[in-house]
């Protein structure tokens, strides 16, 4: 099981040094936080489908770990027009293609390590082993000053470094994917390539997780700017990115063997994250000058993405079971992430230029609420299974 640890470690290295720097890269080629707003919503809109259709990919061929490849591969082809830009409508359609690859590379590694672990409960250790590779990548990126946030061909000459071992990784190291596995398959795979067969409460589960994860994506997507322009980090914003990916393993660790105590366990978790993303975003909102409160605030991600991922990743595996879980994982990433994150910077890109951070920290802090209280009115349905 080694493999799978450096595997995740790889895989989060490739999110590290490229998820912080997409709306740097898009400032950078001089387009403001509207614009930049659009170019990554539209990016997601098409990352609502893009995962779904690699996921079924992965499932129809029978051949994750070559699809996982490709996957990491075509990240930094399809980066390079954006970085070295010809035209706004080349940038587009770039951005477009490496962001379905971006998102769609966590649930297949995901999957993968799912399908190699003999209990949900080992998926916590291996995801935090990859999160410290986020860490690491973050916190040598504070230490040495590379890439430079205001240099695109530095930033690119980073990723493709960390693509290019990833590449080589899953060449050399991860197994050939086994025809007796896909032989093994065959009879199943009709029932567990339906989005049908995953079932109501699974799609429940879906929706009201993704309503809280809208908060969140003004984290995930938006805040790089707000660190490098309204608190003047420089390039010390990966430090703070460093330190929430941090906390998000010591989540990992120390919480992911409970999720194997089942859904109602896993259901509480998701609450405790919601009402810390409500949190997060008002000490941002209350505290706009604050390093202190700013730095407890990133160390709550631990909390408002460590803790709810561990717990919705368990969920879906309990509730799916493997045949369905790549599917499913699949799903996840499209409509629990990618649909929420695409909203949430569609429209805060507008708010942002318009009436500024506080507002969009305020405003979005009440959507975590709502979905908290739509879980706790269907509890009884999403542990119904």
């Amino acid at each position: 099981m080694g493999a799978l640890y450096f595997l995740s470690f790889l895989v989060q290295s490739i999110q590290a040094s490229t998820g912080p720097y997409l709306q740097i890269i898009l400032r950078n080629s001089g387009y403001s936080h509207t614009i930049v707003g659009t170019i990554m919503g539209a990016g997601l809109l098409l990352s609502v489908a893009g995962p779904l259709l690699i996921s079924f990919i992965s499932k129809k061929s029978r051949k994750p770990r070559l699809v996982l490849l490709l996957t990491g591969l075509a990240i930094g082809v399809f980066l390079a027009p954006v970085v070295f830009p010809l035209s706004t409508a080349g940038i587009i359609v770039c951005y477009c293609l490496m962001y379905v690859c971006l998102c769609s590379i966590n649930p297949l590694h995901d999957s993968y390590i799912n399908d190699h672990i003999p209990s949900p409960s080992y998926y916590g250790k291996i995801r935090a082993c990859g999160t410290m590779g986020y860490v690491g990548m973050l916190i040598f990126s504070t230490l040495t000053a590379f890439p430079n946030q205001e240099s695109n061909s530095s930033i690119f000459l980073n990723i493709s470094i960390k693509v290019g071992a990833f590449v080589l990784f899953c060449l050399l190291f991860l197994k050939p994917d086994s025809k007796t596995h896909q032989e093994s398959s065959l009879t199943k795979e009709k029932e567990a390539s339906s989005f049908k067969s995953l079932g109501s409460v699974f799609y429940l589960f879906i929706a009201l997780f993704a309503l809280a994860r809208v908060a969140h994506g003004i984290v995930e997507r938006l805040l790089s700017s707000y660190m490098t322009e309204v608190l003047g980090l420089g390039s010390k914003f990966t430090f703070f990115i460093a330190l929430g990916a941090l906390f998000e393993a010591m989540v990992m660790i120390l919480f992911g063997k409970k999720t194997a105590n089942g859904k109602a366990t896993c259901l509480n978790m998701l609450l405790i994250s919601t009402f810390s993303v409500t949190v997060r975003l008002l000490i941002y909102y209350l505290f706009p000058s604050s390093i202190v409160m700013f730095t407890i605030a990133q160390a709550m991600h631990g909390l408002t993405y460590g803790m709810a991922h561990i717990a919705a990743t368990a969920y879906i595996a309990t509730l799916l079971g493997k045949e369905k879980f790549t599917l499913g994982m699949g799903v996840y990433q499209a409509l629990g992430f990618n649909l929420p994150e695409m909203i949430a910077v569609s429209i805060g890109g507008a708010v942002i230029d318009n009436f500024g951070y506080p507002v969009l920290f305020a405003s979005y802090s009440v959507l975590p609420l709502v979905a908290a209280a739509l879980m706790l009115a269907f509890r009884k349905k999403l542990l119904s299974r």
